[in-house]
């Protein structure tokens, strides 16, 4: 695979083919460990050894599972979107849902490959897009609709410009009214402190985090989403590991909250 950018999918997919494999995984993605090709063994050595990251790459990702299980428990047949998917299974692994996974036409010519969409219990569309040269817009187009729709942006928006994010969020209230959207948010504080060594092997990749707010949520704010949930990501794990509250409270209050998942809602204008 020629795209340095496409490569950093490798990551997350280690990291869920590695908390399969656990006694006790915290998003127990049992399809990940197929997925993991020659390419990308090699690359998860170069993060294996990176714990904490790895364990909120896993941890980041249940949650998100969590909440799209309710929504699709709510309304089996929503539509959910996946942007920048890489080697997402979702679509495989959770119950409803009529589902687009959205990513450069080489991942998701790979992804074809190892795990069919065809195969997949629910309705499932792929679509391929080259994001540098075209219009996210006009790949969605068909797509578009009035009802609720679920957005998922898991691992996308560090990788974007503050201008970047804004036109996406523009294009998907455009497109699609009334949506959720799923995303993990990092604090610039929290990366400087937690997030250096990762970045590192992911600047190997050819990639990197972009423009990094100390208040990223206020972007959504500013185009007009309402915060539903919060979800700190290291009290994910620390709760999957069992680590006592009080240690929580006591030692890790500071940066519990620089690494979460919210969801946000949009309506119509």
């Amino acid at each position: 695979m020629d795209n340095q950018v496409t490569k950093t999918a490798y990551y997350p997919l280690g990291v869920r083919a590695w908390d399969a494999q656990q006694g006790e995984p915290v998003c127990n993605d049992w399809l990940a460990p197929s997925l993991m090709t020659d390419e990308a063994k090699e690359i998860w050595k170069q993060f294996a050894s990176l714990n904490r990251p790895n364990f909120s790459t896993a941890g980041r990702h249940a949650i998100i599972d969590d909440l799209i299980r309710k929504a699709l428990q709510k309304d089996s047949k929503a539509k959910v979107v996946v942007m920048g998917a890489g080697f997402d299974t979702r679509a495989f692994r959770l119950s409803g849902g009529n589902w687009l996974e959205v990513d450069e036409p080489a991942i998701l010519a790979e992804k074809e490959r190892h795990l069919p969409s065809h195969q997949s219990p629910n309705s499932l569309v792929r679509i391929p897009i080259d994001f540098a040269k075209e219009s996210l817009k006009d790949h969605l187009s068909s797509f578009s609709q009035p009802e609720t729709t679920h957005v998922i942006l898991e691992g996308v928006l560090m990788y974007l410009t503050q201008r970047q994010r804004w036109e996406l969020l523009e294009t998907l209230g455009e497109l699609f009214p009334h949506h959720f959207i799923y995303c993990d948010l990092v604090k610039r504080s929290f990366f400087q402190r937690q997030m250096t060594a990762v970045h590192e092997q992911i600047v190997k990749l050819g990639a990197s985090f972009k423009e990094l707010q100390e208040k990223p949520e206020q972007l959504f704010l500013q185009a007009g989403y309402q915060p539903i949930t919060r979800q700190s990501v290291v009290g994910k794990v620390a709760d999957q590991l069992e680590v006592p509250r009080w240690i929580l409270h006591l030692f890790l209050r500071n940066i519990k909250n620089g690494f979460c998942v919210w969801q946000f809602e949009r309506f119509p204008n």
